[in-house]
């Protein structure tokens, strides 16, 4: 039995719910583990994400504000969020300036952490993957994608991770296609 187990508390959709200190993010977070089967268990490839995702160094949160930052531009080229550019400024430059963010660090500091989620539906692919809920400043919810232990990309909330297994730059690549076509 995982050191864990005892903390997990089961709600009527078969989500157990936990909080565990994250060395990453400096702080106590919600883990939500969705489980398939009934009675709930989580299963050994769960627990060994959400160790994995114990063990990220604090240093890692460089990375997390990194896809942050990819993040918010991505989104601020793609869509507009209704700010005006002022003279010389282009619309990325103005959507930047209007939201408060100028760096990295910035895009951190205006994010959220809701949850880390782990799926059961995971097992059946090769990595082990565990994905960090973040309500970014562009307002969107993306996930972190942590995948063997190793923070990978950032994607949309509800991603399938199984594209991982077989391309660890899929979103990345997604992003860059969308990029290109503009």
């Amino acid at each position: 039995m995982n050191k864990h187990a005892k903390l997990v508390k089961w709600d009527e959709y078969n989500i157990g719910h936990l909080t565990l200190p994250v060395p990453l993010l400096g702080r106590d977070v919600p883990f939500e583990l969705m489980v398939t089967k009934t009675p709930p268990v989580v299963s050994p490839k769960m627990w060994r994400a959400v160790e994995q995702v114990l063990a990220l160094p604090q240093t890692d949160i460089a990375k997390v504000a990194d896809l942050l930052w990819e993040e918010a531009n991505f989104a601020f080229t793609v869509v507009d969020f209704g700010v005006q550019a002022r003279e010389g400024e282009t619309a990325l430059q103005a959507h930047l300036r209007a939201f408060g963010v100028a760096n990295p660090q910035d895009a951190l500091k205006k994010a959220t952490v809701k949850a880390v989620q782990i799926l059961q539906e995971n097992d059946e692919f090769d990595g082990l993957y565990a994905e960090i809920q973040i309500n970014t400043v562009t307002d969107s919810m993306i996930s972190i994608i942590i995948k063997d232990g190793v923070i990978v990309d950032f994607d949309d909330d509800g991603c399938w991770l199984g594209d991982y297994d077989d391309n660890p730059n899929e979103a990345r690549d997604a992003r860059k296609a969308v990029l290109a076509a503009r």
